[in-house]
């Protein structure tokens, strides 16, 4: 087992990157228009979608919509939003986030390639994460459990 190449994830900066949240209720559709109002808008540029559970007027279960995006792509994203769900109206939150320094690297397991997510801490020290698709088609190629293959990606990837 062995580390393989590395390449830049993001730049190693704690300078704040400005991000909005574009958000809605939604209370009257059916899931499968909600999954597919996802899909499309993961396709045209969004950085997160997120569904939460929640009440809504008159005891209604529903959802909310949040959607991260660059202030770019607001527009594209509401015009989705719109088109693709029930929903009247969207809500829009400029903010602030700050991220990790982090780097892709390829790592070699007794399995496989997997690519491995690895940030770096304040203090110095590195936290990974395998890629769940890498780790999922080997453990079903070579019938091993997932944990297996998850946390030797990681421990490969720590190693120094």
């Amino acid at each position: 087992m062995q580390r393989g190449s590395t390449s830049p994830l993001s730049r190693e900066t704690d300078a704040p990157e400005t991000i909005v949240k574009l958000e809605c209720d939604i209370d009257d559709a059916s899931p499968e228009v909600l999954a597919y109002a996802a899909d499309r808008l993961r396709e045209a540029g969004a950085r997160e979608v997120h569904w939460l559970p929640l009440y809504c007027k008159k005891g209604r279960p529903g959802w909310q919509l949040q959607v991260i995006c660059s202030h770019e792509d607001i527009e594209c994203l509401q015009t989705i939003i719109f088109l693709e769900t029930t929903t009247n109206a969207v809500r829009r939150q400029v903010m602030e986030r700050v991220c990790l320094p982090r780097r892709f690297e390829q790592v070699t397991t007794p399995w496989g390639e997997v690519s491995v997510k690895v940030a770096t801490l304040p203090d110095g020290s590195e936290r990974a994460a395998p890629e769940y698709e890498d780790c999922a088609r080997l453990a079903r190629e070579h019938g091993v459990p997932l944990q297996r293959v998850m946390q030797t990606a990681q421990s490969v990837a720590l190693r120094f």
